[in-house]
């Protein structure tokens, strides 16, 4: 596995040389431990130009407790996320409002919740999060991460929406 290690800065192509046509793996890292896998699927050889874009987790990451944190959510087919520090033992309650619950926000979302490396899934597509707070408690320290995404393919999904974080 060829590593490129603070060689990458923001929208500047990887170049990569196929020798085979087969499935390749990018492993993307960002701040903290996050870190996501892409395959791409290779049909031929030759060299080919990844370019990644994207603001990452940081730039949404919560870090006051019992605060509503505005969020939007450009088209159903985007996800938004969100990362917040947990400590193991700790208990989190993680709650969310949308268009359901008050009509100043305009999407209407699902939540799910994982650890910083995608491994542990706390809950998955969970859609009531504003009479439900879901409760975790991570068996780690570090970085536990939220996914948003609509609740249906369309339009009339897309929109505003608030999430926090607080201890019970």
């Amino acid at each position: 596995m060829n590593e490129y290690p603070n060689q990458y800065q923001e929208y500047q192509p990887i170049n990569f040389q196929s020798p085979v046509a087969q499935p390749y793996y990018v492993i993307i890292k960002g701040s903290s431990s996050i870190e996501q896998t892409m395959e791409l699927k290779l049909l031929r050889k030759g060299t080919f130009e990844i370019g990644l874009e994207g603001e990452g987790f940081a730039t949404n990451v919560i870090t006051v407790m019992d605060v509503w944190y505005p969020g939007e959510i450009l088209s159903y087919n985007d996800k938004v996320y969100f990362s917040f520090d947990v400590t193991a033992g700790e208990s989190y309650e993680i709650f969310w409002s949308d268009k359901i619950f008050d009509s100043n926000l305009t999407a209407d979302i699902k939540v799910s919740c994982q650890n910083d490396r995608f491994e542990e899934v706390f809950f998955t597509d969970v859609d009531d999060g504003y009479n439900t707070p879901k409760v975790i408690t991570p068996d780690y320290t570090g970085v536990a991460i939220l996914q948003i995404e609509t609740r249906g393919s369309s339009d009339l999904h897309e929109g505003t929406f608030q999430l926090g974080i607080r201890q019970p």
